[in-house]
């Protein structure tokens, strides 16, 4: 039993184990800094139209390109990523919250059956 709760502290320590698993968490960590970046490092305004400019194909002014409004694609791609990135936590943090109220819902009633059943308290 011991070496069972010993066991996933060390496997936590031994990751990441391959090249593979590294560069998840490099493009991982990278994702997350464009995202929060974005407002500094986007090259235009994502909602300015431009339809002189619609649908061009990448360039050095353009990077992405732009969309059929003549917005810079990259720009709203770093923009999005920002309310993906905030929208993610947000449901991260709901069920963080809603897992632990029904995790001492549960094991409340679990300690008041043990009560009952044994009439000590646990």
């Amino acid at each position: 039993m011991l070496q069972a709760v010993l066991a996933v502290p060390r496997a936590a320590l031994s990751f990441p184990r391959n090249g593979v698993e590294k560069a998840a968490i490099v493009i991982a960590i990278l994702i997350v800094l464009l995202a929060v970046l974005g407002v500094w490092l986007a090259p235009f305004d994502p909602l300015k139209i431009n339809f002189r400019g619609k649908l061009e194909p990448p360039s050095f002014t353009h990077l992405l390109g732009t969309d059929g409004s003549g917005r810079d694609v990259l720009s709203r791609l770093l923009y999005g990523a920002q309310l993906t990135l905030a929208s993610t936590f947000l449901v991260l943090a709901v069920i963080a919250l809603v897992g632990v109220f029904l995790y001492r819902r549960i094991t409340r009633g679990q300690r008041a059956e043990a009560q009952e059943m044994t009439g000590y308290l646990t």
